[in-house]
């Protein structure tokens, strides 16, 4: 059964679209369980629920970053590179089946836009929705340790030494820009507690060298 919050944000959505509840009804139920998939430790429903809880913060609603909210981990597979591109196509079938393909080219942008966490400087909905998918990097120290452990799950079939080789890159990465987050709002939010956390993780991994 899916959370009453992202049934009735379902809802909301389909309502402002004008799309039948029926109608979409498949769609939702192979979404749920793909966000279900056992392999998932993180990048789950409750993720889904955190991101939107985060855009909520934002003065900000269109239903192409809901839409791109919906489907921008509907594809998960660890280890692999294309899942981005793939949560996209299945983004575009979904919408143009139900009659919302003017929608489409927006919402496979913003999707296939998680593959960098980079959006122009004028896209002000790319940008927070790409940081409300980032903002996990700010949460409390426990949410933080939480969040390390689930994607160290999704990973377990890596030896330890390689992941943490490809897991110090990812930090480096993040570290060295300038702002980790695009959008005022969530820099002024996340940005300090999100470098904390990032370097603390990071000084651990190098402590286990």
């Amino acid at each position: 059964m899916l959370p009453d919050e992202l049934a009735q944000r379902w809802a909301s959505l389909l309502r402002a679209c004008g799309v039948a509840a029926e109608a979409a009804a498949p769609h939702l139920d192979a979404l749920v369980s793909a966000y279900r998939e056992p392999h998932r430790a993180y990048h789950d429903l409750e993720h889904l629920a955190h991101v939107f809880a985060e855009l909520d913060g934002v003065p900000l609603w269109n239903p192409a970053v809901e839409w791109a909210t919906w489907y921008h981990d509907a594809v998960y597979r660890p280890r692999k590179r294309d899942n981005e591109r793939r949560s996209a196509a299945l983004a575009r079938a979904t919408l143009e089946q139900l009659g919302l393909e003017n929608l489409a080219p927006r919402v496979v942008q913003l999707i296939e836009a998680t593959a960098t966490h980079h959006a122009r400087s004028d896209d002000t909905a790319a940008r927070s929705f790409l940081d409300a998918d980032m903002a996990i990097l700010g949460a409390d120290p426990a949410a933080y340790r939480r969040y390390v452990l689930g994607i160290r799950r999704e990973h377990r079939g890596i030896p330890d030494f390689m992941y943490a080789r490809g897991r110090r890159h990812f930090l480096r990465d993040v570290l060295a820009r300038p702002s980790i987050f695009a959008s005022d709002h969530f820099r002024t939010r996340y940005e300090r507690r999100a470098r904390e956390n990032l370097q603390s993780e990071l000084a651990q991994l190098d402590g286990q060298e």
